[in-house]
């Protein structure tokens, strides 16, 4: 009876004691499988700088692009302006607003929803523009040969006439000289940088090569040449 009582106590004992290995092993395993940091602080520090450095560097963007389009906004305003006040100067009353609608109508008649997608405006903001150009007998609305339910826009001889001289009178300007000051490679990335905004945000393709080939008319116009 001592004996068999020994003999439990015993095997108690190694199992006891083989429980404890066991648990040792499997700690040690977990701690080699899983590494617990020198510095409990140091993964969240990390995670603190990357999050800093992300809301850091979108607020970077953010103001590159508020000022890119104040730019573009103050740029287009003073070329505008100058034309404004060197065709006051000449007594030629235009809507300053109808010369890039016009100027295209000089290359050929279009739809006015053609014509929407030619200058990136919508045909209704288009109308008025076309219906005050229309009262000067500077542009007609003619039924489409092809299609009767469309009407094509195009110049009239008055028309023409206006768009030359107003070409002639801005031939020299701030623009012009400022871009002749200009190194001929850093006017070429300056253009490109144009040319990847516009595309990006159009999300048109040909957009570009159609600026460049109404820019090219333009240059082969006459008065371009004056």
């Amino acid at each position: 009876m001592i004996r068999n009582l020994m003999n439990l106590s015993a095997a108690q004992s190694v199992t006891k004691r083989r429980i404890s290995t066991a648990k040792t092993i499997a700690g040690i395993s977990v701690s080699h499988s899983t590494p617990k940091p020198s510095h409990p602080g140091q993964s969240n520090t990390s995670r603190s700088h990357e999050s800093q450095s992300t809301q850091g560097t979108a607020a970077h963007t953010r103001a590159q692009t508020i000022r890119i389009k104040a730019l573009c906004t103050v740029f287009v305003k003073l070329t505008n302006h100058e034309v404004e006040q060197r065709l006051k100067k000449e007594g030629i009353d235009f809507n300053i607003g109808a010369l890039v609608p016009l100027r295209i109508l000089q290359f050929g008649p279009l739809t006015l929803k053609e014509l929407s997608e030619h200058i990136i405006v919508a045909p209704a903001t288009l109308i008025p523009i076309i219906d005050e150009l229309e009262s000067k007998s500077l542009v007609t609305r003619a039924v489409n040969s092809t299609d009767r339910r469309k009407k094509q826009i195009k110049t009239t001889a008055k028309g023409s006439q206006l768009i030359t001289k107003i070409l002639a009178i801005n031939s020299h300007s701030r623009l012009m000289d400022t871009v002749r000051k200009m190194d001929q490679r850093r006017a070429d990335q300056l253009i490109e940088t144009l040319e990847f905004l516009v595309t990006e945000v159009s999300g048109k393709k040909d957009l570009c090569a159609t600026i460049a080939q109404n820019a090219c008319r333009t240059m082969a116009s006459p008065s371009a040449k004056q």
